[in-house]
């Protein structure tokens, strides 16, 4: 066992991810157990070595958003019986970061040796409902359902690039952001496409550590808060980035606003009448849920989570 981030993780030798059961008559998909009994599904790869943050999804409880909730908690209410035993492994392959490894150089700031503040995408982070597991892929590009119970692929939501966070699951609908500078809604159940939305302010693509990303990408996944959904398209600092505030029924435009000199990547946190965004080494910048409008930073140095 290793201790990562505060929580326990399972070492494996091979590229995958694994599902145990608890000995129960409850179907639980998970791996291991944080201390806080937290349900957070994650699938870590490293080279030739997968690491794992497991832990149960009880029926009644589900892991709608990245981390639980829009504070990004990762604490959940549900409890499990042990001892755990493994239920089913599904291979999901290695991720392709979007940032990888620390900075050698940072043109921007003039700085150097500096450590990576935007490791937002390490491993392939899950939602939960209905009885299905949900993730995004930056290997193939995809949105994947599992049937939480077997393992077994129920349908693909193919992009036209990587998909670095998990949707975020309202009702029968899954949200979610690709960095092809879409977002995209889908049925839960099915897979099927229900909304196909332009966030960039073009559908140009361009090289980027191997794969071909919009100038702005959506990387901060899809926050639904109060019946709207929040996302950002955003790449580079010395270039606009896209604010947008749409309805979660209608898809109708609420607000979108423009901002100059900010990179807003990782996902977004929601409080209050607040918006809560990491950018980088950057301190998080904070905005008007409303209206979209700036209204501060959080200290003076950035990160990748706002915490």
């Amino acid at each position: 066992m290793r201790r990562l981030d505060g929580n326990l993780t399972c070492l494996y030798s091979q590229k995958q991810f694994r599902y145990q059961r608890a000995h129960s008559a409850q179907k639980v998909a998970a791996l291991f157990l944080s201390p806080d009994r937290a349900l957070l599904l994650s699938i870590m790869f490293r080279s030739t070595l997968a690491f794992f943050l497991l832990c149960a999804l009880c029926p009644a409880e589900v892991w709608p958003t990245y981390r639980h909730d829009n504070r990004r908690s990762g604490v959940s209410p549900s409890s499990l019986q042990l001892p755990l035993t493994e239920a089913w492994v599904h291979n999901g392959g290695p991720p392709q970061q979007a940032w990888t490894g620390p900075a050698k150089w940072d043109a921007y700031s003039s700085n150097e040796g500096l450590q990576s503040m935007r490791n937002f995408d390490p491993c392939y982070f899950t939602t939960a409902a209905h009885n299905l597991v949900y993730y995004g892929s930056s290997s193939d590009n995809a949105l994947h359902c599992l049937d939480a119970s077997t393992g077994e692929e129920q349908w693909q939501h193919f992009t036209n690039s990587s998909v670095r966070f998990p949707p975020t699951l309202v009702g029968e609908k899954a949200w979610f952001g690709s960095d092809d500078g879409y977002i995209y809604c889908a049925d839960a159940l099915t897979g099927k496409t229900l909304l196909k939305k332009q966030a960039a302010p073009s559908d140009r693509l361009i090289p980027s550590n191997g794969k071909l990303i919009s100038p702005w990408p959506v990387r901060t996944g899809i926050t639904i808060e109060n019946g709207r959904a929040f996302f950002a398209a955003s790449l580079l600092p010395w270039k606009t980035s896209y604010l947008w505030c749409i309805d979660a029924k209608t898809a109708e435009q609420a607000y979108l606003t423009e901002h100059q000199g900010v990179t807003l990547q990782g996902a977004i946190l929601a409080g209050g009448d607040r918006l809560y965004i990491p950018q980088g080494r950057a301190a998080p910048i904070t905005l008007n849920q409303n209206d979209g409008k700036k209204t501060g930073t959080i200290g003076q140095a950035g990160g990748t989570f706002c915490r």
